[in-house]
């Protein structure tokens, strides 16, 4: 009776464990392709991923002129090329967003999009935890 208490225990360890891990790194030729895809869009000055730890922070520098409306769609636009472009580059992020769903990297790695006209003027700011069906939520 010992015995199974134990590998039961030892099973629910490993489970919670097994979470705690680093996730796979996200390929370089990901970023620099959701780089490339970004830059494209009007209004986009400058952009940046930085990955710390289980977090991805994606950073928008656009135009005055962008909305608030705009600039949120830039963010998606951004995290969605990432995670399109770390799913064609490692079997590790296997899944292409969608409309409702942003993609295997997201599943991993928790998400902070920050879109703003400079250091001082931040106009859209949204947050996304790991897990497959959590949406990004804008913050006020």
């Amino acid at each position: 009776m010992k015995r199974a208490h134990y590998v039961v225990l030892v099973a629910l360890l490993t489970m919670l464990l097994a979470g705690c891990g680093s996730p796979p790194p996200i390929p370089e030729e990901a970023i620099n392709g959701a780089y490339d895809v970004i830059n494209q869009y009007d209004g986009v000055r400058e952009s940046l991923v930085d990955v710390q730890g289980r977090k991805i922070v994606l950073v928008l520098i656009v135009s005055p002129a962008t909305s608030e409306q705009y600039a949120k769609q830039l963010g998606e636009n951004f995290a969605r090329a990432l995670a399109a472009w770390a799913s064609s580059h490692s079997e590790d992020f296997k899944g292409l967003p969608t409309k409702e769903y942003l993609g295997k990297l997201y599943e991993l790695y928790d998400l902070d999009i920050r879109v703003a006209w400079n250091a001082d003027h931040v106009i859209a700011h949204g947050i996304k935890t790991r897990g497959k069906y959590n949406s990004i939520r804008w913050i006020d």
